[in-house]
């Protein structure tokens, strides 16, 4: 930890490590570190950070950090325990941070997070499908654009080339939010995932690029919806999206296809 002496500060806004997404898990990754932003040189802990000039300016206050079951060593977390959801909560927040920054590459989408999900595989893990987590995907999958904001599909579409399954949101190069539901404890699950594959570039980077060739099936009952566009003309009737059963299983695969299985 910093010398008490110090001012605490945020993260100068004015900062490019601010902004960039290999800095994102460069910084959280890093015991220590020092900055050098337009202001003044920072350094950096996992707890805190100050300038090293003792001045003050405002900053952002609401950067994600590692959970301390994360950075402590031999950390037994029960799976669906308040600390395993705390920590889920963690990774969804630095994904959101994550997702409103910039990446020169942008197949480098999952290889640029992929040293913090080798962190919390150990607590959130067996099972990690391009950003998403086996044990808690039917909510990691409700991710979307992040509201208030004009990131829709149509105008940011998906890049020409691959970087994750449809269903994942390192599939979607703009800003977006996690799952709104509340608290699992009120939550009843209508769909059970029976399989999910996301094929690797290297079978021994198991938190690195996806290829194409994902899929993800699952068991639920069909509804009915409305598609609604961006303008009123977009507007269309209700459709039947699904086959006449009630319930049956269904997967989706990066095309964003619907196929019986």
């Amino acid at each position: 930890t910093p010398d008490t002496g110090m001012w605490v500060i945020g993260v100068s806004c004015k900062s490019h490590t601010a902004e960039r997404r290999w800095c994102l898990q460069e910084r959280l990754l890093s015991n220590r570190s020092l900055v050098f932003t337009v202001d003044t040189v920072q350094l950096r802990c996992h707890t805190e950070t100050r300038n090293i000039d003792r001045t003050e300016h405002s900053g952002n206050w609401d950067l994600p950090r590692l959970p301390d079951a994360i950075v402590r060593p031999n950390t037994e977390v029960v799976l669906g325990s308040a600390e395993w959801k705390a920590i889920h909560d963690s990774w969804w927040n630095i994904v959101i941070d994550y997702s409103r920054r910039s990446l020169s590459k942008r197949t480098d989408r999952l290889v640029a997070i992929s040293g913090l999900a080798a962190m919390f595989a150990s607590a959130l893990g067996p099972g990690y499908h391009a950003g998403l987590w086996r044990y808690s995907l039917l909510r990691d999958l409700l991710w979307g654009p992040q509201t208030g904001c004009e990131c829709r599909l149509q105008h940011w579409p998906r890049p020409r080339e691959y970087v994750a399954p449809s269903w994942s949101w390192a599939s979607y190069d703009a800003p977006i939010e996690g799952d709104q539901c509340g608290s699992e404890d009120t939550i009843v699950h209508l769909a059970r995932v029976m399989a999910c594959i996301t094929p690797l570039e290297d079978d021994k980077l198991p938190f690195g690029q996806a290829v194409p060739g994902g899929s993800l099936l699952l068991y639920a009952s069909t509804l009915r919806c409305t598609w609604a566009g961006l303008h009123e003309d977009d507007m269309y009737e209700h459709r039947d999206i699904a086959v006449e059963t009630a319930t049956l299983p269904f997967a989706l695969d990066p095309g964003d296809r619907l196929r019986d299985k």
